[in-house]
């Protein structure tokens, strides 16, 4: 069976101001771990005098995109403390578990003020795999980057606290769970319904969307939040 390529769209907007929201009163300069050079646009309107420097191993499954440096995914090219702020967006989820916990502290012995991680967590049934029931029933392809929530596993909210170590860190949640997978469930009835397609609808979708998340970026309780928004102090 040939599959329906996957005409579903997230909320990178949302996610970044998630980051910047709790990163905007450090010093400009800013660390990615993850992330691309187009990510510079989604943060440079809530940071001032923003210095962006994004560092990932690779491009991925984004082809089209690029860091501003690579590293091996061991140990990051800068020495202690040496940047005030590095942050982690919807980056941990496609980190083999294991390994988790050993890029948070790299990320906490560069930084010399906070580590800001924006991550989806889940303490109970994903909700990915109620979306992978119905894409596998109908055909849908799940994009790499889905499928790695699922191969790899969320993290919990034990799991974050645990990677703050002996540090004093505040986690929050956020992303409304049914904003969010409401938009993200109608996206995939669309792409069944209507196969490529539905690639114009979905995209104004994914515009609704982040107007939606725009407006919910407060705290949500954790049983009713996708996102967890953990704040390690250094």
């Amino acid at each position: 069976m040939n599959l329906i390529p996957s005409q579903v769209y997230s909320d990178p907007k949302h996610r970044h101001e998630l980051a910047a929201i709790n990163a905007r009163d450090c010093p400009p300069i800013i660390l990615d771990v993850g992330g691309y050079k187009s990510r510079e646009q989604l943060l440079a309107s809530h940071i001032k005098r923003l210095q962006y420097i994004s560092i990932n191993i690779g491009t991925a499954w984004y082809q089209q995109e690029e860091p501003h440096l690579y590293y091996d995914g061991n140990r990051l090219p800068f020495r202690d403390s040496t940047l005030s702020c590095v942050i982690c967006v919807d980056t941990l989820e496609h980190i083999v578990a294991s390994e988790r916990n050993r890029i948070v502290q790299e990320m906490l012995r560069v930084a010399s003020e906070r580590v800001v991680i924006v991550t989806p967590f889940s303490d109970n049934t994903p909700l990915e795999e109620v979306f992978e029931e119905y894409a596998n029933r109908h055909g849908v392809e799940l994009k790499p980057s889905f499928r790695e929530h699922l191969q790899y596993g969320l993290p919990t909210s034990l799991d974050l606290q645990s990677y703050a170590d002996s540090n004093r860190f505040d986690l929050t949640f956020s992303t409304p769970k049914e904003i969010f997978w409401n938009f993200i469930m109608a996206q995939l009835f669309n792409n069944i319904a209507l196969g490529i397609t539905s690639d114009g609808v979905n995209k104004r979708l994914q515009e609704l969307m982040e107007a939606e998340l725009h407006h919910n970026t407060g705290r949500v309780p954790k049983e009713k939040a996708y996102r967890a928004v953990l704040v390690i102090h250094v």
